[in-house]
């Protein structure tokens, strides 16, 4: 079975846009590129070149996201 854990967090705005603070625990190594998935209000975030999301899987991948 997985489980997972919960974090909270807010987000805050930069000159580039919004932006979220991963907490320590959870937080990726400085500058690791992620893929960003939106389905609703959900995101989900991954590092970019993750063997258990190949980006060859992803729903929508290459899409312009102004379309969805």
């Amino acid at each position: 079975m997985t489980t997972y854990t919960t974090y909270n967090s807010r987000t805050f705005e930069t000159e580039d846009g919004q932006a979220v603070l991963l907490p320590e625990e959870i937080a990726y190594p400085d500058d690791t590129e992620v893929t960003i998935i939106r389905s609703g209000d959900v995101l989900t975030v991954y590092p970019r070149q993750s063997a258990a999301y190949p980006e060859s899987r992803l729903p929508g991948e290459g899409r312009d996201p102004s379309s969805a």
